[in-house]
C-alpha cells in the first residue's frame, strides 16, 4: 500500500471507521490526504482543482454498489495542451481517479479499504467540432 493509501487509511481509521463515515466524508478524506502539502504525485494538482458537489449511495439488491460522485472543476493551464486543449493524458488521469472514488463510498473491511490499481481503462476521444 502507498503512502497516500496509507494515510487514507488512517484518516478513516482515527474517524472510527468505514461504518461510522457518511458516503461524502469517505469520499472527502481522499480529498484531504491527497491535498496535504506533502504529497507530490503526478495526480496532486488534482486535490487543488477538483470539487466535490454531492456523494449519493443508495445500494439495492440488484445494484450493491449504486454509487455517485458529482465533482466539478475548472481546467487549469497545467493540464492544457500547446493548442490550449485539455490533454487527453489529463483526461485520462481525471477519469481514472473519480472512477475510482465513485466506487470508495461502498468501502468496508475487506472491500475496497486501502485504495487498488486501476487494471482497465476504455475511453473515446474525439476532436472538439468547429463552430
Amino acid at each position: 500500500m502507498g503512502s497516500l493509501a496509507r494515510k487514507h487509511s488512517a484518516k478513516i481509521a482515527e474517524s472510527g471507521g468505514d461504518d461510522d463515515l457518511s458516503p461524502f466524508q469517505k469520499v472527502q478524506h481522499w480529498f484531504d490526504a491527497i491535498s496535504s502539502s506533502d504529497y507530490d504525485g503526478h495526480d496532486a494538482i488534482l486535490g487543488r482543482i477538483l470539487k466535490l458537489e454531492s456523494v449519493t449511495f443508495a445500494p439495492t439488491s440488484s445494484n450493491p454498489h449504486n454509487s455517485r460522485n458529482v465533482i466539478s472543476f475548472t481546467v487549469p493551464r497545467q493540464l492544457c495542451n500547446s493548442t490550449g486543449m485539455l490533454h487527453g493524458g489529463a483526461v485520462a488521469l481525471i477519469f481514472d481517479i473519480t472512477t475510482s472514488m465513485a466506487i470508495t463510498p461502498c468501502m468496508r473491511d475487506g472491500f475496497w479499504d486501502s485504495g487498488h490499481v486501476s487494471r482497465t481503462r476504455y475511453g473515446d476521444s474525439a476532436r472538439r467540432l468547429e463552430t
